[in-house]
C-alpha cells in the first residue's frame, strides 16, 4: 500500500449523552473501567476529580457537562469507562458512558464541522466522521479544553499536590 493523502485516520469511538464521539487513536493511553474520581474542593461541575493512574494524578473530565452535550445529571453505569489521553504534557481522563471500537476513516469520510449553533460547543471538533450511516464527533484533543480551563486545571493540580498531597492513596 502506498502512503499518501488517502491513508486512513484511526480513532477510538465512545458514547456520551446520546452521541457518538471519537478521539485519535495515537492520543489514547489506556481505557479503564469507570471508578469514582477523588474530588477536589472548589472544582467546576465538569471536573469531578482526579484518577490515580500509574502513580500519576490525572484529571477526569465529564464531557457531558463541559461541552453541554447530553443530560448533565445522568450518572455513569457498569459499562462506563475512563479514557486516558495524552494532551501534550498533560494527561486527561474522559468519562464516557461506553467505549465503542477502533475505527478507520478515510479523508473522504471526515467532513468539516457544521456551521451554526448545534445546541452544544463545536470548537473542540476536528471533523465529523461519516461511517456506515453513523455520524461521529471527531474530537481535536489539543483543543478539547479551552486554554484558560487547561491553565486553571493545571494550577489547581499543582496547588493541591504542593499543598497537602490530597488525592494520593
Amino acid at each position: 500500500m502506498q502512503a499518501g493523502a488517502q491513508d486512513p485516520f484511526r480513532y477510538l469511538s465512545f458514547r456520551l449523552g446520546g452521541n457518538e464521539y471519537a478521539v485519535p487513536l495515537p492520543t489514547v493511553r489506556e481505557v479503564c473501567a469507570y471508578s469514582t474520581p477523588t474530588p477536589l474542593a472548589d472544582a467546576p461541575d465538569w471536573w469531578p476529580g482526579t484518577l490515580d493512574w500509574r502513580r500519576e494524578r490525572v484529571p477526569v473530565i465529564d464531557l457531558r457537562r463541559y461541552l453541554h452535550a447530553g443530560e448533565a445529571g445522568a450518572g455513569f453505569g457498569p459499562q462506563s469507562v475512563l479514557i486516558v489521553l495524552d494532551l501534550g504534557p498533560q494527561r486527561l481522563a474522559l468519562a464516557a458512558e461506553a467505549v465503542g471500537e477502533v475505527l478507520e476513516l478515510s479523508p473522504s469520510q471526515r467532513l468539516p464541522p457544521p456551521p451554526g449553533d448545534l445546541g452544544f460547543r463545536t470548537d473542540h471538533l476536528e471533523a465529523v466522521g461519516a461511517l456506515d450511516g453513523r455520524l461521529l464527533m471527531l474530537l481535536a484533543v489539543p483543543r478539547l479544553l479551552r486554554p484558560a480551563d487547561l491553565a486553571w486545571l493545571q494550577a489547581q493540580l499543582a496547588a493541591d499536590v504542593g499543598g497537602d498531597g490530597a488525592g494520593s492513596e
